[in-house]
């Protein structure tokens, strides 16, 4: 054979094989595979053992990340609900005629502790507060002043064990003046009381 010419062999492996993969040895071009391309194709299920070894290696991250996971989005959910306040609000319907003839009588002399706004309030909590009835004097109980402005005022009181806060709001109506004859004069009266209950 001429060392000129090419066989017909040689010259369909060259066409066959891919330009990227061939190596110049001599006159005539041969393919170079790769070192893992050819472990493949002589030892495949040892190949497939190599990839199963290497996710075995990191099964110990991935169980890792996997826990981490479920007790991040499992967790509000392991929790025990916190239990919700529960609130009770009376709104009194306010009967001008009767609050009238209670200033009537306040004027004459009578219940002069209707004038304080506080004493009011400590005589609302009385009635619906069932520890609060059990203590004594009016003016001594521990009554917080939430809001107080001259026509309205918010005390609040919660019991030593926390239960519950009461809260009462108390009035006085411009349309008492007149009879009143001083703004100072005017009575307070019970407009609306909430309870919160705490779990």
């Amino acid at each position: 054979m001429n060392p000129g010419t090419k066989s017909s062999a040689g010259k369909n492996i060259e066409s066959a094989m891919p330009s990227t993969n061939r190596s110049e040895c001599g006159r005539c071009m041969l393919r170079a595979p790769s070192r893992a391309s050819a472990l493949r194709r002589l030892f495949p299920r040892a190949a497939l053992r190599a990839g199963r070894s290497a996710a075995f290696r990191n099964l110990p991250v991935l169980s890792t990340l996997l826990l981490a996971a479920v007790a991040v989005l499992a967790s509000p959910f392991a929790l025990p609900a916190k239990p919700h306040e529960q609130r009770i609000v009376l709104n009194r319907a306010i009967n001008r005629p009767a609050v009238e003839n209670l200033q009537r009588w306040v004027n004459g002399g009578h219940e002069s502790w209707c004038k304080d706004a506080r004493m009011v309030a400590s005589s609302e909590l009385r009635r619906i507060a069932p520890d609060f009835a059990l203590s004594g004097d009016l003016q001594a109980l521990p009554l917080q002043t939430e809001f107080l402005t001259g026509t309205k005022a918010v005390f609040a009181w919660t019991p030593l064990d926390a239960r519950a806060t009461y809260r009462v709001t108390v009035e006085r109506f411009a349309w008492l003046l007149p009879l009143a004859g001083k703004r100072g004069d005017i009575v307070w009266v019970p407009t609306r009381t909430e309870i919160v209950a705490h779990p």
